[in-house]
């Protein structure tokens, strides 16, 4: 077992140790913040200072936070496994100990609505990102109604709004906190620091360019926005209603009594916020109105304030499988633009589209997905005279075995292990086609990660682009390379 076992890590909180597997040593469920539980549940994460002076044994993953379970499964993010609102950890998969390492660094963000998520499934396995010579960190933060929330019990003493609502994105604040302090001690390079997720990951790293929480410090160096959406964040007098309401359904389900005080509602079991209330859940996007993100993503991004540092975004080619989780059905979508007077001008632009079902999948794809990156895109890259790295992709690969079952093209988040390099590590295991030649993204994000700001992302793929698949197209802004369909 001792050769199984790393040496121990010195880090600012203490003495550390993990495992090794596959050359590559592993760190699990290390603690970052308190539990946030208690006069600490809807606080900012207050950092973990000590883990004691035993050497913490960084063997298994730390609980995910608390969820649908069945949610988590069937929205394809997997089995969160145990859970708990103590679930501030985070994991660090790394090539070397060796301080001198300076190996770049991604930070890898979960998605699932800011309702379910957790960053310990297979899918994130960090083995494969760290034999291509990265340290990958992967956590869990706060999500559902324990993770972004608001109510007029939160409000401040003089009565003015509660000053914070996205607690969840405040987790990831401090996780990059930590990696700053801590992250050389695993061979990482604090200065070369990549911020990816994907879904609400994705949101979250707009919402990391556009915080006023990072102003005045540079706590990541890049981004990479995967299938972010175009719908917008939720004004803070919304969520407050929202508020209302679920804890109105918590006493009404005997869980709280009327004139219940804001303690009473710190005492309701975390375990019970998922079940109740479904409908208020300040989902699929963050709030809008609290220190964290006192403006839209979108305001923030056309008044050029958000982080001049080089972001890719992209999308997938069936992005819009997820359309019914956000409630988006084809009767829904079709109803709307007839409300708008709309249809029959969309199906003069989609001619080609044969049925409703169809014309609602691409009205989604295209103005819930593929617009985001190239709205966003277009407006960063004129920040500052169009000073900005900008590119934007699609990821359009189906393997031949797949293809019966992805006749669309790629559905929302089947691009996460190409992207980590977990395909041959989480279901469906599949080859890569024998007729065509899968990409490889994961060398991409591997490659840019690990080069100068400055250097295009698009060399690894001319090496192998895949017929049909991949071809290049013109910039968000001249000087630059993207890959488009």
């Amino acid at each position: 077992m001792s050769s199984d076992v790393t040496r121990e890590v010195k880090i600012q909180e203490g003495t550390v140790k993990g495992t090794i597997e596959e050359g590559i040593s592993i760190f699990r469920g290390i603690p970052y913040g308190e539990p946030p539980v208690g006069n600490l549940r809807w606080s900012p994460p207050v950092r973990k200072t000590s883990l004691g002076d035993a050497t913490f044994e960084a063997f298994s993953f730390g609980a995910s936070p608390l969820q649908s379970r069945q949610g988590c499964i069937e929205g394809g993010g997997g089995d969160p496994g145990v859970m708990s609102e103590d679930c501030l950890s985070l994991n660090v998969w790394t090539p070397s100990l060796d301080e001198t390492a300076n190996k770049p660094v991604v930070v890898w963000l979960f998605g699932g609505a800011f309702v379910v998520g957790t960053g310990s499934v297979p899918p994130y396995n960090g083995i494969p990102m760290a034999q291509r010579d990265v340290v990958l960190v992967t956590f869990n933060y706060r999500v559902g109604h324990l993770g972004f929330f608001a109510h007029p019990l939160l409000n401040q003493a003089d009565g003015a709004p509660q000053a914070h609502a996205n607690f969840g994105l405040m987790d990831q604040i401090m996780v990059l906190e930590w990696v700053q302090d801590n992250i050389a001690k695993f061979g990482g390079n604090p200065g070369n620091v990549t911020l990816i997720g994907e879904s609400a990951g994705a949101k979250s790293v707009l919402a990391h360019f556009s915080s006023p929480l990072h102003a005045g410090r540079t706590l990541f160096h890049r981004g990479i926005a995967q299938s972010a959406y175009v719908l917008g964040e939720k004004p803070l007098s919304l969520a407050q209603a929202n508020g209302v309401q679920f804890t109105q359904d918590l006493v009404t389900a005997g869980l709280l009594k009327e004139g219940f005080t804001l303690e009473e509602l710190r005492n309701v079991p975390g375990d019970e916020f998922w079940r109740h209330s479904p409908g208020t859940f300040n989902a699929p996007s963050p709030i809008v109105g609290d220190a964290v993100l006192p403006k839209s993503l979108r305001a923030t991004f056309e008044a050029h304030e958000q982080k001049q540092l080089p972001l890719i975004m992209g999308s997938t080619s069936n992005d819009a499988s997820v359309a019914a989780a956000f409630g988006m059905t084809t009767e829904v979508i079709i109803n709307l633009l007839k409300s708008k007077k709309l249809y029959d001008a969309v199906k003069l632009v989609y001619s080609g589209v044969e049925g409703d079902d169809e014309l609602a999948r691409r009205v989604v794809l295209d103005f819930v997905f593929v617009i985001t990156p190239k709205y966003f895109g277009d407006l960063h890259s004129k920040k500052d005279g169009g000073s900005n790295m900008m590119w934007r992709y699609e990821f359009a690969y189906v393997p031949d075995a797949l293809a019966s079952q992805q006749p669309q093209g790629v559905p929302h988040g089947s691009d996460v292990p190409y992207f980590l390099g977990t395909c041959e590590r989480c279901p469906p295991r599949t080859r890569p086609s024998t007729t065509r030649t899968a990409p490889s993204p994961a060398r991409c994000w591997t490659t840019w990660s690990a080069s100068p700001a400055t250097v295009s992302p698009s060399r690894p793929w001319v090496e192998s682009p895949g017929p049909g698949t991949w071809r290049r197209s013109s910039s968000p802004r001249t000087g630059c390379s993207c890959w488009m369909r």
